[in-house]
């Protein structure tokens, strides 16, 4: 420790030789670094191989990546998923930069959704994206997640013994999301986008369920998810007119998407059902104008603004069943108004 602390004492200060003028010397001491720091640059990174090191047996099998991968795919394919896993695990933690890394991580991932340890193995994914961007099949992985999803949709939980046990579908959601921002081109992109409005929709989440539904309209216009997300929004809308009735906006919303999506999809299997409906709602809003004009004209007693009401609905619903009933109690209270300024 001493000597060091003396060589430390003898090496010359570079700043203070300049105060002194020895600028030569800060020149040379500059160049020296420049070029070591450029010899450095040029000198390409490869993992050495090294002894692997074993703390109490739990170390890589073999001694390089190469060699260290081809161990763990032999217990992979052999069906000794637990220790194929390790060795996976083992090999990107000590030859995190090997060519073999990124595929050992996918690989580790697909051991995890074997032995269904499902969350784990998205998990597993996420850190392949995050650590080595550009190194992997990135269409692979995403399969990988999207198969993921679907067992997560399908897989009961809780059974045990004579209870059947229950489905969780919302599992899926953050992955088939992280499918759709990771590979908004991906084949199977839009088919994950409707997946989550059907999740949404069955769990209960209407509101999302609709805007889920929409962004399969506006970003894959042309895939076939597109037409089956169109019906859903309708029906989702449907649903939500009929749960509040008085709700104007909603029940306008229903009417405009059904309208739009019949004349986008007039071939569509729902088309024909989806006409009947369309009367239906239109009876409803011809319903909810009269009803406001009953209001007017029979409690709040003003029957200007009943007249008002009743021509606003003969202007928009002609050919409503109301229709008619609205003309005579228009002409009535038309009558009452001459004969009271007369």
């Amino acid at each position: 420790m001493a000597g060091i602390i003396r060589f430390i004492r003898g090496t010359p200060d570079p700043f203070r030789m300049a105060r002194r003028g020895h600028l030569s010397a800060v020149a040379l001491c500059a160049l020296t670094f420049a070029f070591a720091d450029s010899a450095d640059a040029r000198r390409p990174y490869y993992e050495e191989e090294r002894p692997a090191r074993r703390i109490f047996f739990r170390g890589p099998a073999q001694n390089n990546p190469t060699d260290q991968f081809a161990y763990a795919q032999s217990l992979h394919e052999g069906g000794r998923l637990r220790r194929a896993g390790r060795q996976y695990r083992l090999l990107v933690r000590h030859w995190p930069a090997a060519p073999e890394a990124p595929d050992a991580q996918l690989a580790y991932a697909q051991v995890l959704e074997e032995r269904g340890r499902l969350v784990r193995a998205v998990d597993e994914l996420d850190r392949l994206s995050e650590r080595y961007v550009g190194r992997y099949p990135h269409e692979a992985a995403l399969e990988k997640k999207f198969h993921i999803a679907e067992r997560m949709i399908e897989e009961r939980r809780g059974q045990w013994f004579i209870f059947p046990g229950f489905n969780a579908p919302e599992r899926a959601l953050p992955v088939l999301e992280n499918i759709v921002r990771m590979g908004p081109r991906w084949e199977r992109s839009p088919q994950a986008q409707l997946m989550i409005g059907q999740i949404r929709e069955e769990i209960g989440h209407r509101e999302e369920a609709v805007l889920a539904y929409e962004r399969v309209e506006t970003r894959y216009p042309r895939t076939p998810q597109a037409q089956e997300a169109a019906f859903g929004r309708v029906r989702v809308l449907m649903d939500l007119a009929n749960r509040y009735p008085r709700d104007q906006d909603t029940l306008e919303a229903a009417f405009t998407t059904l309208a739009l999506t019949l004349q986008q999809f007039p071939e569509a299997e729902e088309a024909e059902e989806g006409v009947v409906k369309l009367r239906d709602l239109h009876e409803r809003r011809a319903a909810m104008v009269y009803n406001r004009a009953q209001f007017y004209d029979r409690i709040a007693r003003r029957p200007l603004a009943a007249e008002i009401v009743y021509e606003r609905l003969l202007a928009n619903f002609p050919d409503s069943e109301l229709a008619e009933s609205a003309r005579i109690r228009l002409d009535e209270l038309q009558e009452q108004r001459r004969n009271k300024d007369a």
